[in-house]
């Protein structure tokens, strides 16, 4: 007897967990057929999405200072980018903390939380002085930083002493700067590409033809940069690509491997959704409801001010 109740007793549990499983999806309550309805299409388009996420080929995903390449589930991690990249873009960044600090303040006496930060940021330009020689071998590069933070402080210094700054005070001290400024740009930009051109190279020659041509690439990102996007312009010249489509993914706010993961999923899912309902690859990347929306409101009257309800 204790034999049957062990042996039945996971089935039970089976049983017991998709009624709840059936009865609650995220926290609602789905004993309306048509919630439990959509409940079923969601999970069953997550294990779809899933089911083609393990075949969908070789990965490369840009993260942060280096490239990650996913093969048979496998992580590979590329070389991190020279370290002289962030050096660069963080003192680069030194007259842009001025900048934000100051705009909402000109023309006015400074509060005394924001000359307690400027004189913060003054002793912090100081001790990064102090090590310029250590961190950078390259004497002209050397020689723009040391410029570049020896016109910060010598401006922050000013707009202490004087309790107050002008906007057009500030306007003239940051485009001062510009060249130094898209110098730093220039070099940061020939680091992070030779690092991502290097590593590509590696690795192309340890693939297959057939696993290189079915590369994707998914390139995580803030909602600004996605526009001429540097990852994306590489990778578009180096696979042979318009920009952002089939094979090259902006996960744009998604900052994790698995949201990232996840869209290259739904990117896979709704392309063959959209070829087999409307034979349109691109038709589920956009709206589903757009056409219909924008036939409907040419029906609209936008002239009519009555209130009514309809």
């Amino acid at each position: 007897m204790r034999a049957a109740i062990k042996n039945t007793w996971p089935i039970l549990m089976s049983i017991f967990l998709g009624l709840i499983t059936l009865k609650t999806v995220s926290g609602q309550s789905t004993t309306d057929p048509v919630k439990q309805l959509n409940s079923l299409f969601r999970s069953a388009y997550s294990e779809a999405r899933d089911t083609l996420l393990k075949s969908s080929g070789l990965v490369i995903l840009v993260r942060g200072d280096q490239l990650v390449m996913i093969r048979n589930q496998h992580e590979i991690e590329g070389h991190l980018v020279n370290r002289l990249y962030d050096d660069l873009k963080t003192i680069s960044h030194t007259p842009l903390t001025i900048y934000v600090l100051l705009r909402a303040h000109t023309d006015q006496p400074l509060p005394a939380p924001i000359v307690n930060q400027l004189s913060a940021l003054a002793d912090s330009i100081t001790d990064v002085q102090n090590i310029l020689e250590s961190i950078l071998n390259n004497e002209e590069l050397r020689s723009q930083q040391h410029s570049l933070l020896v016109t910060c402080k010598a401006f922050i210094t000013s707009v202490i002493q004087e309790t107050t700054c002008s906007r057009r005070e500030l306007l003239e001290f940051v485009r001062t700067l510009r060249p130094l400024i898209l110098s730093n740009i220039s070099e940061c930009v020939r680091l992070r590409i030779d690092n991502y051109h290097s590593q590509m190279m590696t690795w192309k020659r340890e693939l297959s033809k057939n696993e290189w041509s079915s590369i994707r690439i998914i390139i995580p990102g803030a909602a600004l940069p996605r526009r001429n996007n540097l990852a994306t312009t590489y990778f578009a010249r180096l696979l042979g690509e318009q920009g952002e489509g089939q094979r090259i993914i902006y996960a744009e706010s998604l900052f994790s491997d698995s949201e990232a993961m996840d869209l290259l999923g739904t990117h896979l899912l709704d392309t063959d959704i959209g070829v087999a309902f409307f034979e349109d690859p691109w038709r589920m990347h956009r709206d589903l409801l757009g056409d219909a929306a924008a036939t409907y409101i040419e029906t609209l009257d936008f002239n009519k001010t009555s209130s009514t309800t309809p």
